[in-house]
């Protein structure tokens, strides 16, 4: 796949003298620039293409047109680039970029910056709709059962602690080793693509599924309110353990986001404070025991190792 960007004359000149004349690469000018390329032939434009960068400008994308104005070139590309200082008034308004220090290495670093972003964005939305999935379905199926999973007051303290700091924290994760290798995604490409939609779907129904079973067995063996308590725990505990999972898999490692770090041992440590403490009154819950826990921990084994990588 060839990239073309057009762009202004004075980023050519800039990243010509600052990144291109050591690597060899071949570099068609602009009018108005240092060289004058006339009268390109498709043949050698062809030729030209089979090398490994080449920065075409005042053309528009994947024709060959001679222009004095950079702004057409600009307006036509999927990202139009203009300079700050050096470049006109025309082109910066037509672009859709403007460098404000002059620096074609300032787009280098923007790009690896919005890629960056976008996969936060695309690990904070699995994160979340998986979770709240599995949510609403667990209370749907055990009502229709006659019982109440989780309370009201239960179901917003899971949202506060794994909807508020933890995800806010996700979305502040570095950029992964090598994204600047990656191919560009195609234009227009969602953030909730087929395959995340495939992937919060089927965890999300493996996770009501668990859930559900694991609540009826704790209802059996120690009444409602201990069943709801395991629910209630298991939610903000799997969601933990969902951020690391998908973390890893981005190959992250535990110490490049201690934000992260810092918000998730607080919502941890919250949730058990209000089980082990005084504050379980105000939520319908009383302490677990360690059967209890185990019944939770063999729940969230089950779902890390049947889920599928992203």
């Amino acid at each position: 796949m060839l990239d073309i960007i057009t762009v202004g004359s004075g980023v050519i000149d800039v990243f010509v003298d600052t990144h291109l004349k050591e690597k060899k690469h071949k570099i068609i000018y602009p009018t108005g620039s240092k060289i004058l390329v006339k009268n390109i032939k498709f043949a050698l434009f062809d030729m030209l293409l089979n090398f490994e960068c080449i920065f075409f400008a005042n053309i528009f994308p994947m024709k060959i047109v001679r222009k004095n104005d950079d702004a057409p070139a600009i307006k036509n590309a999927d990202v139009g680039i203009a300079m700050n200082l050096r470049g006109t008034d025309v082109a910066r308004q037509t672009s859709d970029m403007i460098l404000l220090d002059d620096n074609f290495s300032t787009i280098v670093s923007a790009i690896e910056q919005g890629r960056t972003i976008f996969d936060n964005i695309r690990k904070f939305v699995n994160y979340l709709l998986t979770s709240n999935f599995a949510e609403v379905f667990v209370v749907f199926l055990v009502s229709l059962f006659g019982y109440l999973p989780i309370t009201a007051v239960q179901l917003l303290w899971i949202n506060l602690l794994t909807d508020g700091l933890p995800a806010l924290a996700l979305g502040i994760d570095p950029a992964k080793e090598g994204i600047m290798k990656q191919a560009p995604r195609k234009k227009g490409e969602q953030i909730i693509n087929k395959r995340i939609m495939r992937l919060i779907t089927w965890i999300g129904i493996k996770m009501t599924i668990l859930i559900t079973i694991m609540f009826f067995i704790a209802l059996r063996l120690w009444g409602l309110i201990v069943a709801q308590t395991v629910v209630f725990t298991s939610f903000v505990l799997y969601e933990m353990v969902r951020i690391a999972v998908i973390r890893q898999q981005e190959k992250l490692t535990w110490f490049s986001n201690k934000w992260l770090l810092l918000a998730m041992a607080v919502s941890i440590g919250l949730q058990f404070l209000v089980v082990y403490s005084p504050l379980g009154k105000f939520f319908g819950v009383v302490p677990l025991f360690l059967s209890q826990l185990i019944l939770i921990t063999v729940c969230i084994i089950c779902l890390l190792y049947t889920s599928p990588s992203p």
